[in-house]
């Protein structure tokens, strides 16, 4: 072989050298910037998981400001008719399971607080009765609406007793006169 031959061969060498040395570089490089744009991903899921969050619960209190704006104008409505109504006036009793009653009214008291249990509560239909009025029933005196049953509806009120048997022992009594005074 000829010094020719010998430099032409070391020349191809350095240029094989050259080009791995760049192919490892570039290959670096793409690594760093896959990891870079995965970190990015992420930051981005990360967000977009934040705000998926706050517009689920965006809708649930959007939902809530309807039902207590709805609850409002039911309020509003019972207090235009005002006055007496005829009312069916029946009893019910807590944990009682013919009546599939349990110890927690609809807006979510628990009647096992003795504060609580001891209330004048009655079950209402919430489309005639909104919750959370001050009901009179003619005779028996002044309740508060703070629960509702599947039995209610219309113009249908129940009285929260502590037993059973009083429950049963006051019957129904139709056509009793009920009217909301807040």
């Amino acid at each position: 072989m000829n010094l020719k031959n010998i430099i032409i061969i070391i020349l191809i060498l350095i240029l094989v050298l050259i080009s791995f040395l760049f192919f490892i570089k570039a290959n670096l490089y793409y690594q760093e910037i896959k990891d870079m744009k995965g970190a990015q991903l992420k930051s981005e899921l990360k967000y977009l998981d934040n705000f998926v969050g706050l517009a689920i619960k965006n809708n649930e209190l959007s939902k809530k400001n309807d039902k207590l704006e709805s609850d409002l104008k039911k309020q509003e409505v019972a207090y235009e008719i005002g006055g007496w109504k005829k009312f069916k006036i029946t009893g019910y009793s807590i944990n009682d399971v013919a009546q599939g009653t349990t110890d927690i009214v609809r807006v979510g008291l628990s009647l096992n607080d003795p504060a609580v249990s001891k209330l004048p509560i009655i079950a209402v239909d919430p489309d005639v009765v909104p919750l959370y009025s001050i009901v009179e029933i003619e005779g028996l005196g002044a309740f508060i609406a703070l629960d509702t049953g599947g039995a209610i509806k219309g113009n249908h009120v129940e009285i929260l007793f502590d037993s059973k048997y009083k429950a049963k022992q006051f019957g129904v009594r139709e056509k009793v006169n009920v009217r909301i005074i807040n």
